[in-house]
C-alpha cells in the first residue's frame, strides 16, 4: 500500500525523492532525441510550441539545470530499472502561476496506465501538499476490459481514500483499508495535447473545501520505449 501525508510537503513533488539521473541524450532528425537509461532506450518527442524556460520550477528540475528531457526521464521513472519496464510515458504541465495545480503529470504506460504527479498549490488559498498517484481506470464503461492507452484520447478514474490523523494532517491511499478514511474520487480526460483533471466531491489539496480543482495540462513530451 502507498501513503502520502498530505501536510508534510509544502511544494509538492510526489515523484520519488530526488535522483541523479543517469542517460545518454543524443539528438536524432525530425526534433526527436534518443535516451539511453537504466530502463532500456527510449525516444522522446518534445512539444515544440512550449519554452522551456516558462516550465515550472521546483528542486528536481533545478538539480538538472531545468532539461526538460532529463526530467521526464526522472518523472517517468525511467532511471530505475524495473522488472517491467515503462513502454510508453506521456508528460504534461500545468504553467499557469494562478491555477489550483502547478507543475507536472506523468502517465506512465506498462500493462497499466499509472500517474505520478509533481504538482504546487496555492499557500495563500489554503494549497498543501497534492500528490495524485495510482493506476487509472476507464471511466468509458464502452471499453469493458480494454487496457487504457495513454498515448490516445481517454476518458478515467481514480479513486482515493484520506483520513485526517491530526487537524490539516492528511492521509491518502489508493486502498480504503481505514474505517476512518473518506472516498473521493479523481477524473481524467486526454484530448488532443491537453490533460484535463478534475476532482469528484471533494479533494484533500486545499483546506478550504470550497475550492474544486479542474485543471488543464499541456502535453510536455512523450517517451517511447525502443528495446531493452
Amino acid at each position: 500500500m502507498r501513503l502520502f501525508l498530505a501536510a508534510t510537503l509544502s511544494l509538492a513533488g510526489a515523484c520519488s525523492a530526488a535522483s541523479e539521473t543517469s542517460a545518454d541524450i543524443a539528438d536524432t532528425s525530425g526534433g526527436s532525441q534518443v535516451i539511453e537509461s537504466k530502463s532500456g532506450t527510449y525516444q522522446i518527442v518534445a512539444n515544440p510550441k512550449i519554452d522551456p524556460s516558462s516550465l515550472p520550477s521546483n528542486a528536481d528540475i533545478k538539480m538538472l539545470d531545468g532539461d526538460p528531457a532529463k526530467y521526464a526521464i526522472q518523472l517517468c521513472g525511467l532511471d530505475f530499472a524495473d522488472e517491467k519496464p515503462t513502454q510508453r510515458c506521456e508528460v504534461f504541465v500545468q504553467r499557469d502561476p494562478s491555477g489550483h495545480l502547478i507543475g507536472y503529470i506523468a502517465l506512465r504506460q506498462s500493462d497499466v496506465v499509472s500517474i505520478e504527479t509533481a504538482l504546487k498549490t496555492i499557500e495563500q488559498n489554503g494549497g498543501q501538499g497534492c500528490a495524485i498517484f495510482g493506476n487509472i481506470e476507464s471511466s468509458n464503461f464502452e471499453d469493458g476490459d480494454r487496457t487504457l492507452d495513454a498515448s490516445r484520447d481517454f476518458q478515467g478514474r481514480l479513486p482515493f481514500f484520506a483520513w485526517e490523523k491530526s487537524p490539516g494532517n492528511w492521509m491518502i491511499s489508493t486502498e480504503g483499508d481505514d474505517p476512518n478514511s473518506a472516498g473521493g474520487m479523481w477524473y481524467f480526460e486526454r484530448k488532443d495535447n491537453k490533460l484535463r483533471v478534475s476532482q469528484e466531491r471533494w479533494n484533500y489539496c486545499y483546506k478550504d473545501s470550497g475550492i474544486y480543482i479542474d485543471e488543464v495540462f499541456e502535453h510536455l513530451a512523450s517517451l517511447s520505449r525502443a528495446s531493452p
